[in-house]
């Protein structure tokens, strides 16, 4: 057993630790969460657009490289409302089906020998 914990290879650094942790959380976390954390830090270094007023050319470029940015963010976030409506519709016709077993349009089929007397008039 020892054998086991000698053979893999253990991190040296903390930045190997960080790219492994990173490496498994890709997997599952969406790419959304990544750019939600990424825009602190760009509206952090988009504040200094307000010294820029005597370069407008430099202003633009910083100013297009936010649009961007926050139309990409936009974009994902889209993307992952429209994924998570289609998990829930999805999702309800499933539960819908196997309530009442498989029948999905709302038919409710009833048999001659159990279906009430009709009320005589």
């Amino acid at each position: 057993m020892a054998h086991d914990d000698d053979k893999r290879k253990h991190p040296r650094s903390l930045g190997e630790v960080i790219r492994i942790v990173l490496e498994r959380r890709r997997k599952w976390l969406p790419t959304s969460f990544y750019l939600l954390l990424a825009t602190p830090i760009v509206l952090v270094l988009g504040a200094r657009m307000g010294h820029l007023q005597e370069d407008p050319r430099r202003f633009f470029i910083i100013l297009s490289l936010m649009f961007l940015f926050f139309g990409v963010v936009f974009h994902r976030a889209l993307m992952d409302v429209f994924d998570l409506i289609r998990r829930n519709v999805l999702g309800t016709r499933d539960l819908y089906k196997d309530t009442f077993d498989g029948d999905f349009k709302g038919e409710h089929k009833v048999d001659q020998d159990s279906a009430p007397d009709e009320p005589h008039s």
